[in-house]
């Protein structure tokens, strides 16, 4: 299975910013990583890099923006897990997950 990284570390300039929020921008990151062309690739894990010593927040809409297209393609939280490794501390891990439980219940009705 091929590897692709998305650091989520470039999104943010210290010392001047150190969160990383917004919807839109998150959904535009989306759209500038390629990501549904990725998932759509069924030999493809990837991994989001997020380094808490460089990123202090990442808000719940931009997590939102970014997988929304994601979750509308996969459904599920169990098939993002398959296909996406949050690199990342426990903190962000559990904030990742949380908004993927919400996406799902959203995509899901």
């Amino acid at each position: 299975m091929r590897t692709v990284n998305i650091n989520l570390n470039e999104l943010v300039n210290p010392p001047y910013t150190d969160a990383i929020f917004g919807r839109d921008f998150g959904k535009k990151h989306a759209t500038d990583k390629k990501l549904l062309s990725l998932i759509r690739e069924d030999d493809i894990e990837i991994h989001i890099i997020i380094d808490d010593s460089i990123v202090k927040a990442i808000n719940d809409s931009f997590i939102k923006g970014f997988f929304s297209d994601v979750f509308n393609e996969l459904k599920t939280k169990a098939n993002v897990e398959k296909r996406f490794i949050i690199d990342a501390n426990q903190n962000f891990k559990n904030l990742f997950y949380k908004n993927w439980i919400i996406l799902e219940s959203i995509f899901n009705q």
